[in-house]
């Protein structure tokens, strides 16, 4: 990959959930990497559920080699959120990584 092609930077997230002051769950997230990455559309829809309607698109994020990424983390890029779907280790040679990525934006 070229490192020209790197010219985003995205935020890595971890789920770090924590307690309120009556002990009840609060979902929190937490930086893991800010990598430069190339970002690609894939492909853009809407889906329906229940009484509302969500955008939903996905986006590829390509980076370099990073060890400990998993399917529990999201992306965070240009105030958008992306929960990783997939992860691709190009040819298994520990250069990139593909992340495929989901976007979901409720309208409702």
């Amino acid at each position: 990959m070229r490192s020209g092609n790197l010219r985003n930077k995205i935020t890595i997230q971890v789920n770090t959930p924590t307690q309120d002051a009556f002990g009840e769950p609060i979902e929190s997230w937490a930086t893991f990497a800010q990598p430069w990455a190339e970002i690609k559309s894939i492909t853009g829809g809407e889906r329906f559920t229940g009484d509302q309607d969500a955008a939903i698109g996905s986006v590829q994020f390509k980076i370099r080699e990073m060890s400990g990424i998993n399917e529990r983390m999201r992306i965070s890029w240009d105030s958008r959120l992306f929960d990783i779907t997939y992860i691709n280790k190009v040819f298994e040679r520990n250069r990139d990584i593909l992340l495929t990525c989901s976007e979901i934006n409720n309208n409702g």
